[in-house]
């Protein structure tokens, strides 16, 4: 996602699936990348459009890359970090709270008699 939330992506220049099978497209590529997106000819996943094995050895490629582009605008959260951290240090501690055994549930107290 890093990558895609820099690139510029015309979606209205990509081809849909109806498309794709009408005009037997099983290859697309981002223009100005050489980021490729292909149809699966066989196997569990066959008719799926996945990203070319080239594409993904090239990964960290683009990612060097990209870290040069600016976020494009609506892809980073403001303040997502600290929105992130806060989130998950409260539901830790409500986790913490609400996973403690009751008085009740801890058996007799020390030095209560256990018999009736």
């Amino acid at each position: 996602m890093e990558i895609l939330d820099r690139v510029e992506i015309p979606l209205d220049e990509a081809p849909d699936a109806s498309e794709s099978d009408a005009q037997g497209i099983e290859r697309w590529r981002i223009p100005e990348t050489d980021i490729a997106i292909v149809r699966v000819a066989d196997g569990p996943r066959e008719g799926e459009y996945l990203f070319s094995s080239e594409t993904v050895a090239r990964v960290p490629e683009f990612l060097e890359r990209a870290r040069l582009i600016p976020y494009k605008e609506g892809t980073v959260l403001e303040d997502a970090f600290e929105k992130l951290f806060i989130a998950a240090a409260i539901t830790e501690g409500q986790e913490t709270r609400s996973s403690r055994p009751t008085p009740s549930a801890r058996g007799p107290r020390s030095g209560a008699s256990s018999t009736a």
